[in-house]
């Protein structure tokens, strides 16, 4: 007897079977997918988070170490006396006549000119008041060890010292109590207090923070104008020309390297990237910026593979700051206008949202490039005064062993006219309608200065290099 034949699966049943056999493979794939990705993210966040601690560690134990730029060394941490100097003056300030407004705009000179000698005046008044903190400054100067006490768990936005005005006041306050001692004949005591201004301005160069490194060149140019007209005075003895040869020499050796203070700035900005991928907010709140219009999910959702571990996302940015720092590490050593093309060639992770949130327009390339030039200028004003030192000192200009200028690390420029030595470093500038270019600018007082040709050599410790 013959058995019947099956009833064949309906149409619509065996569709539907599929479906589920397809999702279910689908979901299978992502499931599996995200176990890799996430492996990966694991790997890379514990390769990242230890390397991030082992570079805190590093600095904490071997930054900050110095040799005073006039002195002996002294057991103790600058930036301890530098902090107790600006609450000082803070408090100084409090208890004078002055409003902290009228103190920051006459020590600022953003006073108008029919107002400048009596801005003046509040300022000579005051100066009695401030002793105490300049003498702490003064102390402070001596230490051995000039490193901030960086808060590394609060990022580079949130530890950034709350008295950074304050100690820009106190060297202001020193340069202004200069200009008083050398309008009443004091020399020697005038570069007393330029040198201590110095090395506070250094010092500030060297927090491992770009904001702070650019306040303590801001600063570093104010010493060097008045300096600059010490090297250039006939009436400057040749001992005084040898301390600031000393002094502008030793300051430049302490000047943090552009990529050193770069890489250090980043860490902090790493340690925040580490607190978001540990889930302890978004990088719009760690960073304190406005968010984007584009919302967090968008973002993120520009690649695949963020939806399975933000993290990825974190450590793409991460990998476009180290990328950034090597690059900066190779352009320092190179001529500005071939550093800079370097930088624009290093474009950042375009599908990666977190480094136009950690660098906020006009982004990390102007950044780099502002940096830079700052950086290099600095050194360029240092390294003026020091060959005008040598000429003052009795070497011709075919003596001089000319100082590179860091512009284009060709000597600086000099010409000689009637008995007259002009001496210059070239001038560069970000362009206003193109800040992801360089334009050239024609030179200018901030870059050149003008000494008459000594007719004696004098004997110099120094011999010829100011290199």
């Amino acid at each position: 007897m013959n058995s019947p034949a099956p009833t064949a699966v309906s149409s619509p049943k065996r569709e539907a079977r599929k479906g589920q056999l397809f999702l279910l493979g689908s979901i299978a794939v992502l499931i599996v997918a995200a176990s890799l990705v996430n492996a990966v993210a694991t790997r890379r966040w514990k390769d990242f988070t230890d390397r991030n601690e082992a570079a805190v560690a590093k600095l904490e134990t071997s930054a900050g170490m110095r040799t005073p730029l006039a002195g002996t060394s002294t057991p103790g941490n600058a930036w301890d006396e530098y902090m107790v100097a600006a609450a000082a003056l803070e408090k100084a300030v409090d208890a004078s006549e002055l409003t902290g407004s009228e103190f920051g705009e006459a020590i600022s000179g953003r006073v108008d000119k029919r107002d400048q000698r009596a801005a003046t005046d509040r300022l000579r008044g005051f100066l009695p008041k401030a002793g105490a903190a300049l003498d702490k400054v003064r102390d402070a100067t001596h230490r051995g060890r000039a490193i901030f006490p960086t808060e590394w768990d609060k990022g580079n936005n949130d530890s950034i010292p709350l008295n950074l005005v304050s100690t820009q006041h106190l060297s202001r306050l020193l340069v202004f109590k200069a200009r008083e001692r050398l309008a009443a004949g004091d020399r020697s005591g005038a570069l007393d207090d330029l040198i201590v201004a110095l090395q506070l301005d250094v010092d500030l160069a060297r927090v491992p923070y770009l904001l702070c490194a650019m306040v303590g060149f801001s600063e570093i140019k104010s010493v060097t104008e008045e300096l600059k007209g010490l090297s250039v005075d006939p009436a400057t003895p040749l001992a005084d020309l040898e301390r600031i040869r000393d002094a502008t020499e030793a300051a430049e050796h302490l000047l943090p390297s552009a990529g050193g203070t770069f890489a250090h700035d980043g860490l902090l900005a790493r340690r925040k990237l580490q607190e978001a991928g540990d889930g302890k907010g978004n990088v719009y709140d760690l960073f304190k910026v406005p968010r984007h219009q584009t919302s967090n999910l968008l973002y993120f959702a520009q690649t695949w593979r963020y939806w399975f571990s933000n993290r990825l996302a974190l450590l793409d940015a991460n990998r476009s700051f180290e990328a950034a720092t090597e690059c900066f590490q190779v352009g320092e050593s190179e001529d500005l206008v071939t550093a800079s093309a370097r930088y624009e060639a290093l474009e950042p992770n375009s599908k990666n949202p977190v480094i136009s949130i950690v660098v906020p327009e006009p982004g990390l390339i102007h950044e780099l490039q502002a940096f830079d030039f700052h950086w290099r200028a600095v050194k360029g004003r240092l390294r003026l005064v020091r060959a005008a030192c040598m000429i003052r000192q009795g070497l011709g200009p075919s003596d001089v062993d000319w100082p590179v200028d860091p512009v284009d690390l060709k000597p600086l420029r000099h010409r000689e006219t009637n008995g007259i030595i002009r001496i210059w470093s070239l001038r560069y500038a970000l362009s206003s309608d193109d800040t992801r270019g360089l334009t050239w600018q024609k030179v200018d007082e901030d870059h050149f200065l003008e000494l008459k040709n000594s007719s004696v050599k004098a004997q110099s410790s120094h011999g010829t290099s100011v290199s």
